[in-house]
């Protein structure tokens, strides 16, 4: 028989400690690039990536980020938009777009957040929307292009010991919980 309880508790106790340790962590450190979705091109997200580069980002580090909506936006009109999108691509797994968060984020400015422990050059690539793939991401290019969206994607890189990547993900729900993006899914 399945001891649902003993595992419950062994699963609490591992989530108590973890937290314990998240709130030893020191406070993320954001760092910011802007752009706006109307300039989404080959040439400007390689000086996109030159700038994160020059930022000391790299592709060995964990990275906590979001984007922040710094322009006019309608909120339904992104949901509209998305929703389309998802109806167009029903069937093929070229372009996987995000979760549509409830009202609740329509007061909302930040559009995604997120965390890689690794990579987070190619992730930003994948938000980006250029080449899609199958991986779910904001795919900007994809929709966005037509809102002229000024964004900011903040940034902040850790320096964890792999085998504490896991934190970043805490991390992450914290940042999910508070802002309330209006796309994408509290950690995964």
């Amino acid at each position: 028989m399945y001891e649902y309880t003993t595992h419950l508790e062994k699963w609490l106790t591992f989530q108590r400690s973890s937290l314990e340790l998240v709130a030893q962590l020191p406070p993320p450190k954001f760092e910011s690039l802007q752009f706006h979705t109307k300039d989404i091109n080959v040439e400007n997200y390689n000086s996109w990536i030159e700038i994160l580069r020059e930022k000391g980002i790299n592709n060995q580090m964990p990275v906590l980020y979001y984007f922040n909506i710094e322009s006019t936006f309608d909120c339904s009109k992104i949901h509209s938009q998305i929703n389309e999108m998802k109806r167009k691509c029903e069937g093929s797994s070229l372009i996987m777009l995000p979760k549509i968060n409830s009202t609740q984020s329509e007061s909302s400015s930040v559009l995604y957040v997120g965390k890689t422990n690794s990579n987070f050059l190619h992730r930003f690539k994948t938000h980006i929307g250029i080449t899609p793939n199958k991986i779910y991401a904001l795919q900007l290019a994809q929709w966005a292009t037509n809102f002229d969206l000024k964004l900011n994607l903040y940034f902040a890189p850790y320096t964890l010991p792999k085998e504490q990547h896991n934190l970043l993900e805490q991390v992450e729900h914290v940042l999910h919980f508070n802002l309330k993006p209006i796309l994408g899914r509290a950690g995964h």
